[in-house]
Formats: C-alpha cells, structure tokens, sequence
C-alpha cells in the first residue's frame, strides 16, 4: 500500500484578492492570467505541486461574486460555485482591506458546500499598521 497522497484545494473569494497571484506563485510560473479588471478568471485553473509522497491540486476558480448584476456575472459565479463540489479544501481569500458584506455573503455561500474552509488574509504585505490584523 502507497504513503502518496493527493487532493485539491481550491482558491476562492471575491474577484480581485489575489487568488490568481498565490497560485502563480505557489506554481513558480505564471499559468493564470493576472489582472487588476474584475472577471479576469472565468474558468477553473489547475496547478499541480508534487512531492516525494504527495501532490496538492490547487484550483483557481472565478471571483465570487456575492452579487451578480448581470448574466455573465451569474454564469461565472455558478461556475466557481460548481468547481467547489470536488475539492478537499477551500482557501477563502481576503485581502488587506479587511472584512466587509460582500466577503461575508460570499463566504457564506461557501460554507454551505459543506467543505473544510480555511480563511487566508492576502497583501498583508501593504498594511502600514500590522495591528490592523
């Protein structure tokens, strides 16, 4: 019997808290597009780090938007929800600018997958103040 393990994470928030960013990173290469435009991710994205006994798929999936005002919106927004329903872990992101309703609606909305969630405060890095934290 094998030791390797394996399992997908997905990276997901509101559009424009860096989740493209981490996975670049975490990948050390650019695979996903970066963009200060919201939307900029419209489909899943798959990065795949391996080890001697593992390998984590991370997924970038869309912003989500807690509030859709259009149908490109709304099919994005369901796309991101739908690529949640086969992942071990959610990273719900945040950035620096802290906590407001649309990151709680939409945070909300992936605790109801019922998924392990873990919460990830992104572009700490800016904050002037690191008692803001």
């Amino acid at each position: 019997m094998s030791d390797h393990r394996f399992g997908y994470i997905a990276l997901a928030g509101i559009p424009n808290v860096g989740k493209s960013t981490l996975l670049n990173s975490l990948m050390r290469q650019k695979i996903s597009i970066i963009s200060r435009r919201p939307q900029t991710t419209r489909h899943r994205i798959l990065g795949i780090v391996s080890g001697e006994n593992y390998q984590i798929a991370f997924v970038d999936i869309p912003g989500i938007e807690p509030s859709p005002k259009g149908g490109l919106d709304r099919v994005i927004r369901k796309t991101a929800m739908n690529s949640l329903s086969d992942v071990d872990l959610i990273l719900f992101m945040i950035d620096h600018k802290g906590w407001h309703e649309g990151s709680r609606k939409a945070l909300e909305d992936v605790c109801s997958t019922s998924k392990s969630v873990l919460l990830v405060i992104n572009k700490i890095d800016k904050l002037e103040n690191k008692d803001q934290l």
